[in-house]
Parts: structure tokens; C-alpha cells; sequence
């Protein structure tokens, strides 16, 4: 399984308000056939690069065959968090030898707690004062204008 790849995967529902999660996972198998592990891993998205906090890690067994194309799924029951964007790492592991991991970033958005608009609607008051005094200095008469 050494020559293992991991393509796209397929998230449903795209956008999880709440409720069951079916992520879809296509590996193929170009190396001898062996028993694996498929392990997936949901993240918070981040602004930064890389991912934010592990919500959840699932595993799987799954049996390959020389050449196999598999599609494993994983049903995710989504939590609320104060960030929409989820990250998927996918690792494939064989005797306790990880041969594949990759890692998809947005792969799906979940309902948040409303952490992301606290700040801007903390911030609208302020807003609304630097628009009122900018739309003030421009209606006071300019220095010698008579």
C-alpha cells in the first residue's frame, strides 16, 4: 500500500446547520493488497495556515486488493463551534504504519455559536461614529473660504 492516494473528498450535506454529516473518502490501493486503517480526523478551520482545535477522530478497517479503488465513509454528527470552516485530515495506515495522510482545508461549513459576528457588531458602533464625523469634517467651511 506503500503507492496509496487519496482523491477529493465528498462531503454531505456542504453546509451542516446541524445534524449527521456523510463524509465520502476515495483511496485507491496501487500497491500489494493489504488490511489498513483509514483514519479521519475533523478540525476546526483557521485563518492561519494549518488547522484549528480536533473536534472528532474516527477509524475504520478496510480491506484492499491489489489495484482496488475503495470508497470508505465516516458519518459525523457536527457540533457547534465559534468557526464555520471545517479542515479533514485522512490518514491511511498499515501495520501501524501510516503510508498516506492528507489534509483538506474547508472542506465544509457548519453552523456556528455567532462568535464571528460578536466582533463586528461590537465594532458598529464605532463605525457608525468615524462615518458621522467624516461626513461632519466635510460639511465645516475650510479655512479662508468667504
Amino acid at each position: 500500500m506503500d503507492s496509496t492516494s487519496v482523491s477529493q473528498l465528498l462531503v454531505q450535506p456542504s453546509q451542516a446547520l446541524a445534524g449527521t454529516v456523510l463524509i465520502t473518502v476515495p483511496i485507491k490501493c496501487t500497491g500489494d493488497a493489504a488490511e489498513a486503517t483509514v483514519y479521519l480526523y475533523i478540525y476546526e478551520g483557521s485563518a492561519l495556515p494549518g488547522h484549528g482545535r480536533l473536534l472528532a477522530r474516527y477509524e475504520q478497517a478496510v480491506s484492499f486488493l491489489k489495484g482496488q479503488q475503495r470508497t470508505v465513509e465516516f458519518l459525523h454528527e457536527e457540533q457547534r463551534t465559534r468557526e464555520a470552516r471545517r479542515d479533514v485530515g485522512v490518514e491511511v495506515a498499515v501495520g501501524g504504519n501510516v503510508c498516506v495522510s492528507r489534509e483538506f482545508d474547508d472542506v465544509y461549513y457548519a453552523a456556528t455559536t455567532g462568535g464571528g459576528m460578536e466582533i463586528f457588531s461590537a465594532m458598529l458602533p464605532m463605525m457608525f461614529m468615524v462615518m458621522m464625523l467624516g461626513m461632519a469634517s466635510q460639511m465645516m467651511p475650510k479655512g479662508d473660504e468667504a
